[in-house]
This record gives C-alpha cells, sequence and structure tokens, in this order.
C-alpha cells in the first residue's frame, strides 16, 4: 500500500522540473492527477487544481440556457444531482439557485469567461478553485470504504451514478459524487485534505 503520501517529493540534481511545478494540497508536484494510495481493492486520487466556480442565478431565469448553450451543460434542478457535458464540465446541484461547476484549465479565467455568459441575467460566480482539492475512489471496495465515514446509505439503488451529497465524510464536510458503480469523487477543502486521506489509509487497511 503506498502509505507514504505526505512524503514530500524531491528532485535530484538531475531532475527536470515539471512545467507546472505547484505542490498539491496533499504534497505532490504538478498538476496530475496523482495516485496516492493503490492497495486492498481501492485506488485514490488526487485531481488538484480543477477548477472550481460557484454559480448563483435563477433557475428559472435566463442563465441556465445561457451556460446550457456555451458550455453544452445543463444546470441540474433535481437535488443532489450531478450534470457531465462530453467536454467533461461538471455541474453539481448544491442548491435551489447555486451549483458548483467544476472543469479543466485555468479557475480565475474559466471563471470569468463563465460570468460574462450569466452577467446579463442577474448570475454571479466565484472561482473556488483554491478552496478544495479533489480525490478520486476506485476500485471494488470503494463504497465500503466510503460508508465506513459516512451516514448516506451509498446503496446504488438510493444513491446511483450522478447523484451527490453534501455530508460529513470522518467527521469532515465533503462533496460526495458517484461518478459510476465503483467510481466516487470527494471534494474536500484543502485543509482537511491530509486528515482525510490519513482517515482512508487506515480505513483501506483495516487497522
Amino acid at each position: 500500500m503506498t502509505a507514504d503520501f505526505m512524503t514530500a517529493d524531491f528532485m535530484t540534481a538531475d531532475s527536470v522540473p515539471p512545467a507546472d511545478s505547484r505542490r498539491s494540497p496533499l504534497g505532490r508536484i504538478g498538476t496530475g492527477p496523482h495516485v496516492l494510495l493503490s492497495a486492498g481493492g481501492v485506488q485514490i486520487t488526487e485531481h488538484p487544481f480543477l477548477a472550481q466556480a460557484n454559480l448563483r442565478a435563477d433557475p428559472a431565469g435566463e442563465a441556465p440556457a445561457a451556460v446550457a448553450a456555451r458550455f453544452g451543460v445543463r444546470l441540474p434542478v433535481t437535488p443532489n444531482r450531478r450534470a457531465t457535458a462530453s467536454s467533461g464540465l461538471d455541474a453539481i446541484w448544491l442548491g435551489p439557485d447555486e451549483w458548483l461547476l467544476t472543469g479543466a484549465g485555468d479557475g480565475a479565467e474559466w471563471a470569468s469567461s463563465l460570468e460574462a455568459v450569466v452577467r446579463p441575467h442577474g448570475g454571479t460566480v466565484v472561482d473556488v478553485t483554491a478552496h478544495r482539492t479533489v480525490l478520486e475512489i476506485r476500485g471494488p471496495r470503494a463504497a465500503e470504504i466510503l460508508a465506513a465515514g459516512t451516514s448516506i446509505d451509498l446503496h446504488p439503488r438510493v444513491f446511483a451514478a450522478s447523484h451527490v451529497a453534501q455530508a460529513p465524510l470522518a467527521r469532515v464536510d465533503v462533496i460526495l459524487c458517484r461518478l459510476g458503480k465503483d467510481a466516487w469523487r470527494v471534494f474536500v477543502r484543502t485543509s482537511f485534505a491530509r486528515y482525510l486521506m490519513e482517515w482512508f489509509t487506515v480505513a483501506v487497511s483495516g487497522e
């Protein structure tokens, strides 16, 4: 098991620095993705610096249609759902008039483009890229490990693909998304990322 996820990445004198030398919330160099743990039927990968923007808009107004026309994703109106565009852009329902939109690229530039689309329709956008990092959990034991840290029923009959929950995981408030049968994403505040990864390491090892 890769349990030394906390260990810093050191470069020798002959090493070539990556094009992006930012250090992720979990200590890895570059944009990733970075595999942090692979053992016991679970693989956990960090996707740092994923562009994230909070969108507030009237769901009955013109902003949702403008977002769909420009970015190809329809803002979910059903609570706790996630929609995905062919471009890879995701829209996650956070509230009756609030969504988290995520995608590749520079967060500030991407949020600015989104704001230009929704502002004429009364919408507002805030770049929250730095607020959270994203952990992807895959494998046949993924749901079992997650279930050990939350009271939410994760059975696929209840929590299907495209479903989302804003709930505590190991006593940390996260956004939990099911990508598929054995695939999940966890959005966690950067200040709690190391603690949550430590919890995952212990949970997977069964200690």
